[in-house]
């Protein structure tokens, strides 16, 4: 279950971040786990307001169950993640992220873009 995502070019292209598109982009399915694109503005976790959209909704959509967030991007966020399909998935995967006092292991980093503005 130690697959790596290895894009085949170097500068892979990533499909656009439609939020009228209900169907997530899958990178990677395997029997353990799915690698996915989570659009920004779509909560990672079931909410809970029944009709409520999120993540793992669209994938139970999509005909995958019993799925299970190893970690989750809040809603504004969009980014790659990672889904255990199994409760026994979840626990290995859990068990491989390196402990970090005081979280759940992950590691969180941001890339925001800036344009630089002249003053003429």
């Amino acid at each position: 279950m130690s697959r790596i995502f290895r894009p085949a070019t170097a500068n892979p292209r990533l499909p656009p971040m439609n939020r009228s598109d209900q169907t997530i982009h899958l990178l990677d399915v395997t029997p353990h786990e799915i690698i996915a694109l989570k659009p920004a503005g779509l909560a990672s976790e079931l909410p809970r307001d029944p009709a409520a959209d999120s993540f793992v909704r669209r994938l139970a959509a999509q005909g995958f169950s019993d799925l299970r967030l190893v970690h989750r991007l809040d809603a504004p966020s969009c980014g790659l993640m990672l889904v255990a399909r199994s409760a026994e998935a979840a626990a290995t995967i859990r068990g491989r992220l390196p402990r970090v006092a005081g979280t759940s292991g992950m590691s969180r980093r941001w890339r925001s873009r800036a344009q630089r503005q002249s003053n003429s």
